[in-house]
């Protein structure tokens, strides 16, 4: 999208329209959109959507949409597609909910893992650890979160996988189980070592976007 000559990054997904510049780079921005979009189909809410700016700029960005009688809201950090867009303490706030959730989950999958190893196998392998694995890609700061659940996998699944309570599973022990089943191992992620990696390749598989 161009306003009044300047280029602003204006990614879609979907129906969802994010607008990335400056403050009144945007406010042009999205009188554009409100004025070319319905022709497209595309009819654009100002009340339900929201600038995501730093609170030194909070005032300066408000008078300008205000300036451009745009209605909006505000706020230091928001949930977008699956990731996060904001202040990196929001988004600690964010993502540790979810992590809890998931160790949760892990715990609840070792105690069916006792009965039906089967089944809690693939619901850890093709389900569970791919939820982690989505955030590990669109958020670098995933990593430094995923500790309990690590801990919740090395000492209640993988022993109740193998139907042993007491067994202690060694750093050789874990990296095995990490490989592939046609390497050798498990298929069971480790969150912490992983989630920088999957985050490198999602950046570099976007970089020509």
């Amino acid at each position: 999208i161009r306003a009044l000559h300047r280029t602003i990054t204006a990614p879609f997904y979907a129906d969802d329209l994010t607008l990335a510049g400056d403050a009144t780079t945007c406010a042009e921005a999205f009188q554009t959109v409100n004025q070319y979009g319905p022709s497209q189909g595309y009819f654009a809410s100002a009340p339900k959507s929201w600038v995501v700016c730093a609170e030194a700029h909070e005032r300066r960005a408000m008078a300008i949409m205000e300036d451009a009688t745009i209605t909006i809201q505000y706020t230091r950090g928001t949930r977008y597609v699956g990731g996060f867009v904001g202040s990196p303490a929001m988004e600690d706030d964010w993502i540790a909910p979810q992590v809890r959730k998931w160790t949760e989950g892990v715990r609840t999958l070792a105690k069916v893992a006792r009965r039906f190893p089967h089944t809690a196998y693939a619901g850890l392998v093709w389900s569970l650890q791919a939820e982690w694995q989505y955030l590990s890609r669109v958020s670098p700061r995933a990593a430094a979160h995923f500790g309990p659940i690590e801990t919740a996998l090395r000492e209640e699944f993988i022993p109740a996988l193998f139907n042993r309570r007491n067994l202690t599973i060694t750093d050789g022990d874990r990296t095995l189980y990490v490989n592939s089943v046609k390497g050798g191992g498990l298929g069971i992620r480790d969150p912490c070592s992983e989630a920088p990696l999957l985050n490198d390749a999602s950046l570099s598989a976007t970089s020509d976007l």
